[in-house]
């Protein structure tokens, strides 16, 4: 069975070559879509969260008998608008003012509240009541008092199905990049097959060893000159 040319090997290794390396590119591509868009969403809910907590009308609900009564409405509101895994309003113990599921109202918030509770800002990525999630928990401010929290979060789902989005054209991309590789790979490959006329590797070098051989056989001397009169062999 006659052996694959030079150049059809040359192919096949080129077209692997590209699909490795097209294929590490989109794991890759992948990976950073994921992150660049859970920092995306990291940002925005703590920006709404922020504006939540300065918002007047929360501060007068905490100051009232019944913050749930307020709170709950304008929480699914910005929940439903912004269109967020869910907005929790909070006393600075846990204690839920407001949740998707109001069954878990007046239940303590899964998470961590500490740095909140102290007057600092920030972001987790955790688990809680409604699955993972990324999230910001604010301290809401009356004067030089904290007197509530608020946590805005985006579920994982989401944010997964926000990077499936954008899949498509990561692919498109991707087959491109593949396609022309091949080509490339295909015009290298008939170079290769015009310059050592079809032949295998072992077929080459037979054909050098053979050569070799007839020339050290010659007991005369023996002159080869190219078409422009350079010296080529002697």
């Amino acid at each position: 069975m006659r052996r694959m040319s030079l150049a059809r090997q040359l192919l096949l290794l080129q077209l692997v070559v590209v699909v490795v390396a097209v294929v590490v590119a989109g794991a890759i591509a992948v990976r950073a879509a994921d992150d660049r868009t859970s920092e995306q969403q990291r940002e925005r809910v703590l920006s709404l969260a922020e504006a939540l907590a300065a918002s007047g009308e929360v501060r007068a609900a905490l100051r009232g008998d019944d913050p749930s009564r307020v709170l709950q409405p304008l929480a699914e509101r910005v929940r439903r608008a912004s269109d967020l895994g869910f907005v929790v309003f909070m006393t600075t113990d846990g204690v839920r003012y407001s949740h998707p599921n109001p069954d878990q109202i007046g239940g303590r918030f899964v998470g961590t509240i500490a740095p909140a509770r102290e007057g600092r800002s920030f972001t987790e990525t955790t688990t809680g009541t409604l699955g993972p999630s990324v999230r910001a928990v604010v301290p809401i401010r009356d004067g030089s008092r904290v007197a509530g929290l608020v946590s805005v979060g985006v579920l994982e789902e989401a944010i997964s199905d926000q990077v499936s989005r954008q899949l498509p054209g990561l692919l498109a991309s991707l087959a491109i990049a593949v396609l022309a590789g091949a080509l490339l790979s295909l015009l290298v490959a008939r170079r290769v097959r015009r310059q050592t006329r079809g032949l295998d590797p072992d077929e080459l070098a037979a054909l050098y060893d053979h050569h070799d051989a007839v020339l050290h056989a010659i007991r005369e001397g023996v002159v080869v000159v190219g078409d422009d009169d350079r010296l080529l062999l002697a």
